[in-house]
């Protein structure tokens, strides 16, 4: 079943869900044996995936490797989905019930198929000599409105329900939470809650992400910091968040899904292990202190141990 009679039938309501089930399973099957003619064998690890797959930006000689590993990313996206359908298990989440629904993933899987629409375009011209016969848009960006509408429906949101979400714009807003997320895990990983001047406020001169800089300078020269995920990894999701914050861009539903994935390791308790840490902590005072580089009393709130997110092995 190709993409356009997919997506056509997941979202109709006149269809049941066992025909809208029956359609899923086909194009699963459609999908897999597009992704097989591109990429034979290959796959690609989760280090190689986060290199291209989430450039803003890329060189004619880049283009083929970032088409690659984003079909590749979604074809797992799309296996992942399944297996909610199948289970009622999404990235570790039950969604509530024993068996998932194909109900449950109408809506992700309608958006999904207009996002993968020129990656199948490409992939069906280049390597199955195909031009299809149906072309697929969607909206990239959000308006003021838009914006507007989602933060009253999320502030009262068993007021309005769940039917009142747009879901095209409002999925699209985990990636606020994945640059939140980011952020929190730097500060718990090296153990602060913030960093003021002396009466309270932000330092300007001192970036939201300090901490991530400072752990990716430790993974360079000492490696005291035990991260579960590549922090090359963490700092391209983080680069790649700031189109939608500042701008609306809309992202791919994939790369969304996928970021989350990746991120998920830094959520397990204790998973990082840092040694040395009085030391460190000492040394990223110092590391604040060059960036501002003047006269000002940099106050470093530090978390009590026990509410670390990381474990200490050495002191």
């Amino acid at each position: 079943m190709n993409l356009n009679d997919f997506s056509s039938i997941i979202k109709n309501e006149k269809k049941d869900e066992s025909q809208k089930e029956q359609a899923f399973y086909k194009f699963y099957d459609y999908y897999s044996e597009l992704v097989k003619s591109v990429l034979k064998k290959k796959t690609f690890t989760e280090r190689q995936l986060s290199v291209d797959i989430f450039r803003k930006k890329f060189t004619e000689k880049q283009s083929e490797a970032v088409f690659k590993k984003q079909l590749f990313a979604s074809l797992k996206t799309l296996e992942r989905i399944k297996k909610g359908i199948e289970t009622g298990v999404v990235n570790r989440f039950n969604i509530g019930k024993t068996n998932g629904s194909i109900n449950d993933f109408s809506d992700f899987l309608f958006i999904f198929s207009f996002d993968v629409y020129e990656l199948v375009k490409y992939a069906e011209f280049k390597y199955n000599n195909k031009t299809l016969n149906y072309s697929m848009g969607s909206s990239i960006g959000s308006s003021t409105r838009d914006v507007f509408e989602n933060g009253s429906i999320i502030l009262f949101i068993k007021h309005f329900g769940t039917d009142s979400i747009h879901y095209r714009d409002f999925f699209s807003y985990s990636v606020f939470t994945i640059r939140l997320m980011i952020e929190v895990a730097g500060k718990k990983i090296l153990g602060f809650n913030s960093i003021t001047d002396e009466n309270g406020d932000r330092i300007r001169k001192i970036k939201t992400q300090i901490a991530w800089e400072f752990i990716k300078n430790d993974q360079i020269n000492f490696k005291r910091i035990q991260l579960p995920i590549e922090v090359d990894t963490i700092l391209k999701i983080e680069k790649w968040t700031n189109q939608f914050i500042h701008t609306g861009y809309i992202q791919p539903i994939y790369l969304i899904e996928n970021a989350l994935l990746f991120l998920d390791k830094l959520t397990f308790p204790k998973s990082t292990k840092i040694s040395n840490y009085n030391t460190l902590k000492l040394e990223f005072e110092q590391f604040l202190k060059e960036k501002v580089k003047e006269e000002q009393e940099i106050i470093i709130n530090w978390e009590n141990k026990n509410n670390m997110e990381s474990k200490i092995i050495s002191e």
